[in-house]
């Protein structure tokens, strides 16, 4: 397997653990905390599906970084009931043109205790509007979009059927994205520079 799309290691749940999180750009998304994923999930829902929303189990990838500047996979799983919904409610399928979709920011999996599972995706509008769309939605009128968004989560979600041949070089992979990532970047060159200082020897004066 290509190193770049290699597995990484599980965070472990109740693992006690200081994590560095992106605090601009589109990777804020994947790992934001409970509380602030929970106010940004507008979902469009086709009629057919609303009841599925009564109660529904959401699972969750992405990479987290430690402060030691380790990376690491967290899966979480939350159960969610359409009053947990920032509206209250689901919004209604909107009409979708070519280009009006412009960028696949997140992913999710979805299911009920009767073994309805979908997944909804996170898309930007050519308007700057975020909400969440079905994966076949999306599929059908930007499966480019849905291709670099595949191979930027690829550390985590590892949909390595999904990439279709040749995507994985030219689309960063999800490690990539958060080593270069200018936050990041400043934020290992910090960490080295205290490596360095805790390296370097410590002389005693000669009596």
């Amino acid at each position: 397997m290509d190193m770049r799309s290699k597995a990484y290691p599980p965070l472990l749940e109740g693992r006690r653990m200081s994590l560095v999180l992106p605090r601009t750009g589109d990777l804020r998304f994947r790992p934001q905390v409970p509380a602030a994923f929970k106010e940004r999930l507008f979902i469009h829902s086709d009629p057919r599906r609303r009841f599925w929303y009564n109660q529904f189990q959401l699972k969750r990838k992405f990479i987290v970084m430690s402060t030691q500047g380790d990376l690491y996979a967290k899966t979480t799983v939350s159960t969610f009931t359409i009053y947990d919904l920032p509206q209250k409610t689901m919004l209604s399928m909107p009409r979708v043109g070519k280009g009006d979709l412009v960028k696949v920011l997140d992913l999710v999996q979805c299911s009920t205790n009767d073994d309805h599972k979908w997944e909804l995706v996170l898309t930007r509008w050519r308007n700057n509007m975020e909400t969440w769309l079905a994966l076949e939605v999306v599929q059908l009128f930007a499966p480019n979009l849905l291709q670099e968004f595949y191979v930027n989560s690829i550390n985590s979600w590892a949909f390595h059927n999904r990439v279709q041949p040749g995507n994985l070089t030219v689309f960063r992979t999800e490690v990539e994205l958060w080593l270069f990532h200018q936050e990041f970047q400043a934020f290992y060159r910090k960490l080295r520079e205290k490596q360095k200082k805790l390296k370097r020897p410590t002389y005693s004066k000669a009596s």
